[in-house]
């Protein structure tokens, strides 16, 4: 049951920004982590990743839901700071 992916996400522009290939083993840690997220988590990382300032976001989702999101985000600002300072 694959879900939908945005077709550029804010990481995403931030390593072509940066002109930061990625590996092969780095995509797959990316992939793993969001595989291994919930039906609901994907649910919250969808619904969040509709706006782009954090006071949307904010509004947007309930407090658990914003708990959830901010425990995944974190997880994938750590995934993004590996491959950045590798």
């Amino acid at each position: 049951d694959a879900l939908p992916i945005c077709s550029q996400s804010r990481y995403e522009v931030t390593l072509i920004r940066q002109q930061i290939k990625p590996s092969y083993s780095q995509l797959l840690q990316i992939d793993r982590y969001l595989q291994s997220l919930s039906k609901y988590e994907h649910t919250i990382l969808r619904k969040a990743s509709q706006f782009e300032r954090r006071v949307d976001v904010e509004r947007a989702l309930s407090v658990a839901e914003l708990g959830a999101y901010l425990r995944i985000r974190k997880n994938l600002l750590e995934i993004m700071e590996s491959i950045m300072n590798r």
